[in-house]
């Protein structure tokens, strides 16, 4: 592997066919650490951008966002950049007509130990890096400024890769200086680097009905469960907070009826709900509403059951052959131990059988 900056990328070649990665400005990339949940990549890749919402100046929808491994303590270094300058970049690397394996921000390039804020002067712009996937580029003024302040907040020593002259005057003495000779050979250990080519999702088969809805509430509860296990400070419980609010829009919008429940049993209600809609009512409840039901078509004669709707707080049906009611109205004053009405609609009536059970008598 050889390194390579963009612009050498598309001088004449000397070096044969050899796969190359190529060096690129580090001016536009801001370099974060996020820490995510324990879930599948796929999943904590997709809140990478609304985690970062607040540090970025850009609007989430114009950046390209590359995420490194996530380590022991959930911690994921994440770089942004602006995806029409990615875009750029990454016709260069096509044009160059070289075999480009990635693109490296240039103060990966920098090598540190534990401790140490690292610059690096180039001519007329300067790196820094001040953490294993944290750096800079910049004007030198701007650099030395930064690397100031990063002196004076914290235990930690500077480490020169260039002429101690470079130094501004009031910063410390460098604990380190080195000579830059070589110093884009290769990068420094750890580091992480764009494709040079963007990478489109494999596509999957899509999902029907309640399938495809069940999986995205489970997502989504999913992503809110994770989210609980780093609320570490107020805005990740304003963000989880708003999760929450997508969760219950999503039930909302797919069953027609607000979430009412507490979150811990979502996946217990919309389950229910795909199955099929509420748990039944208590085998004795059912009986009583249905003896009910037998003592009004009793007294009603010709009347017949023409549709019947069961619920957990009611019984309702559709009757035919009532004629004008006088008779099931003389059923409903005379007896029976649940509260009924009946109402006419055309030329069927429908009875509704429920509420508390106060009084209910075996019907003979």
């Amino acid at each position: 592997m050889i390194y390579l900056t963009l612009a050498e990328s598309g001088q004449a070649r000397d070096d044969g066919d050899h796969p190359c990665s190529l060096w690129v400005p580090s001016e536009p990339v801001s370099c974060h650490r996020v820490v995510v949940p324990d879930v599948p990549r796929r999943k904590w890749q997709a809140m990478i951008p609304w985690m970062l919402e607040e540090h970025l100046l850009g609007d989430p929808a114009n950046l390209e966002f590359l995420s490194g491994d996530r380590d022991a303590d959930g911690g994921v270094p994440v770089l942004v950049v602006d995806a029409g300058t990615l875009a750029q970049w990454r016709r260069q690397a096509a044009d160059s007509g070289r075999a480009v394996h990635q693109l490296i921000p240039d103060f990966f390039a920098l090598p540190r130990e534990e401790g140490e804020v690292v610059v690096a002067p180039q001519g007329g712009r300067a790196l820094l890096r001040y953490g294993p996937w944290q750096g800079a580029a910049g004007p030198p003024d701007l650099i030395w400024s930064l690397a100031g302040n990063l002196l004076a907040e914290g235990e930690c020593r500077l480490r020169l890769l260039g002429d101690r002259d470079s130094v501004p005057e009031g910063l410390p003495e460098p604990a380190v200086v080195e000579a830059a000779a070589d110093l884009f050979a290769a990068p420094a250990s750890p580091w992480v680097g764009f494709a040079p080519a963007r990478v489109r999702p494999a596509r999957r088969r899509a999902r029907s009905g309640p399938a495809r809805a069940a999986a995205v509430l489970a997502v989504l509860l999913l992503g809110l469960l994770g989210t609980a296990h780093v609320l570490e400070t107020q805005r990740l419980r304003a963000q989880a907070a708003h999760l929450e609010d997508a969760l219950k829009d999503g039930f909302q919008g797919y069953f027609g009826t607000p979430y009412e429940f507490p979150l811990a049993d979502f996946q217990q209600v919309a389950s229910r709900r795909l199955d099929g809609g509420r748990a039944p009512p208590e085998p004795a409840l059912l009986t009583a509403r249905l003896q009910r039901l037998e003592q009004l078509l009793n007294a009603c004669g010709d009347c017949r059951v023409r549709e019947l709707r069961g619920e957990r707080e009611a019984l309702g049906a559709t009757l035919a052959g009532v004629g004008d009611g006088r008779e099931l109205q003389r059923a409903l004053d005379t007896g029976g131990g649940l509260p009924a009405s009946v109402q006419r609609r055309g030329e069927n009536w429908t009875v509704r059988i429920g509420g508390e059970v106060s009084d209910v008598r075996p019907v003979d």
